[in-house]
């Protein structure tokens, strides 16, 4: 269920509903609303009527060129249609969203977040979008070149394997021979 927010697409209004010494409020939001955690507000249409310091530094974009356009704006490509589908499904229901998705910042770059997006109702009543992300492209990017790391490792062993004098084979599990090299 969405839950109801006193919210204008302002963090001001978010900050001022923790009970916290309004200098420790400031200096908390600041830090974590604006330049570490990516945070954007819009509308129910899917456009940005929010977004902050640390959105705008992965996005590469200005403020004034998010706010309005819809977040299509950083589709990386890479998704099917499938994936948007399935979470404007779950949002119009009601529930929140949680996965990962890859955009493209203004630049050309992918950068990629871990994403909760949820309902909230604005202090009209009308219905909005809260996405609050965490910037996983380092870990992203580690495990691409894990990965591409295992795949040369691989075709460096098939190669000496394929290439060496000495007779050999594999076996899978039912201990069929899978592969040979030409020594045998």
């Amino acid at each position: 269920m969405p839950i109801h927010l006193n919210l204008t697409c302002s963090l001001a209004n978010l900050a001022q509903e923790v009970e916290l010494p309004a200098t420790v409020r400031q200096q908390l939001g600041y830090m974590l609303f604006n330049e570490h955690l990516p945070l954007s507000l819009s509308d129910s249409r899917g456009r940005m009527c929010y977004v902050n310091q640390a959105f705008c530094h992965l996005s590469g974009y200005r403020r004034d060129e998010l706010l309005g356009r819809s977040y299509r704006i950083l589709r990386s490509g890479l998704h099917s249609p499938n994936v948007f589908r399935t979470l404007w499904e779950t949002l119009s229901a009601g529930a929140s969203w949680h996965g990962q998705l890859a955009n493209r910042s203004k630049n050309g770059q992918l950068f990629h977040l871990q994403l909760h997006i949820f309902p909230f109702f604005d202090s009209e009543g009308e219905i909005g979008y809260a996405a609050i992300g965490s910037d996983i492209t380092s870990l992203i990017r580690q495990r691409q070149s894990a990965v591409q790391a295992q795949l040369r490792s691989a075709k460096l062993l098939d190669q000496i394997i394929e290439d060496g004098p000495v007779p050999t084979f594999v076996l899978d599990l039912s201990h069929t021979i899978t592969h040979w090299n030409r020594a045998c």
